[in-house]
């Protein structure tokens, strides 16, 4: 079974309305090196907020963990490290193929997309970024005893 810890996060229940929470993820050292650190800015950015629902109870102040939704990993990942590679292709072979230019002149234009591929990642973060689903994972108890 795969240990989940080292992708998940505290966060600070803010307010609590209709069964829903508005969570506050608390920055940490990991925020440094983040993958998605363009979906939040890393440290310097104001702290996340964002309204999630759970279907624990919990109350404001209460210290939980969450993490990010599997599908925005999948999605950042196919983005981040598929799509440049998808666009190179494309562009090289648009260039080959298409305009019939020679090899070491389509290979540059296959790399030259790497730049147009972080410019539509960037315009998707910006677009998508604010979008990022939390789950709450459960209350963070700090070893207290009960």
């Amino acid at each position: 079974m795969l240990d989940n810890k080292n992708s998940s996060d505290s966060a600070i229940i803010k307010e609590v309305k209709n069964g829903k929470y508005l969570i506050e993820i608390l920055r940490n050292g990991s925020c440094k090196s983040c993958g998605l650190n363009g979906v939040c800015a890393g440290e310097s950015a104001p702290s996340i907020t964002q309204w999630v629902d759970s279907p624990l109870k919990l109350e404001t102040g209460t210290m939980v963990q969450v993490s990010i939704a599997p599908t925005t990993k999948l999605l950042s990942s196919f983005l981040i490290f598929i799509f440049p590679i998808i666009l190179m292709i494309i562009f090289y072979a648009i260039a080959k193929f298409g305009f019939h230019l020679i090899e070491n002149t389509s290979v540059l234009i296959s790399l030259t997309s790497l730049l147009l591929s972080g410019f539509l990642i960037h315009l998707f973060d910006k677009t998508f970024g604010k979008k990022v689903k939390f789950i709450i994972e459960g209350k963070l108890d700090f070893g207290e005893k009960k």
